[in-house]
């Protein structure tokens, strides 16, 4: 009987001891490990939860980057991420992932006007192969073959691959059904 009252008398301090301590809220270091354990598992939406939760805590570029990259991959909270990414842009004009970012976006949403603008604005701040590509690819899903074709002779005059060549006659093939 004594024991009983022993372990009754400790769990009842115990508790009463612990029950006003808050929670630990979760380590900077924590949440990024949550975060990517949750991407890993497919939840997205998690994932994307706790980006928006470190970017609000430290306005790091690459917190914001990764809750838009999420956005993407769910096709949720677009409008919000083309705003923050409009701001962000506005701040930091020479960021090239940020245009390659907001024009992904506007590819996403079908705002075909609006990505033809991002492709201009990449096209006269980069003229690497990446950015190239990405400007050629990017014309041709807005449904402009022919500046597609121009930025893929440019690029296979800066760098001739197989991969370029194909890419080229098969504008060129796409171009030739459409006629």
């Amino acid at each position: 009987m004594r024991i009983v009252m022993v372990v009754f008398l400790l769990v009842t301090m115990s508790y009463g001891r612990f029950s006003w301590a808050k929670p630990k809220e979760p380590t900077h270091d924590e949440l990024i490990m949550r975060a990517l354990w949750h991407e890993e598992r497919l939840e997205h939406q998690e994932s994307y939860e706790i980006f928006k939760k470190l970017y609000r805590q430290t306005g790091a570029k690459a917190y914001l980057f990764r809750k838009i990259e999420l956005a993407l991959v769910l096709e949720k909270h677009l409008a919000q991420a083309i705003e923050e990414l409009h701001r962000w842009n506005k701040q930091n004009p020479s960021d090239l992932e940020g245009i390659r970012l907001l024009l992904s976006l506007y590819l996403t949403q079908k705002d075909f006007d609006l990505a033809k603008e991002q492709i201009e604005l990449l096209m006269s701040k980069s003229q690497s192969p990446l950015d190239i590509e990405i400007g050629a690819n990017s014309w041709l899903y807005v449904g402009e073959p022919e500046k597609a074709a121009r930025l893929l002779d440019l690029l296979y005059k800066q760098s001739p691959s197989d991969k370029i060549c194909l890419l080229y006659t098969s504008d060129a093939a796409d171009e030739e059904d459409s006629v």
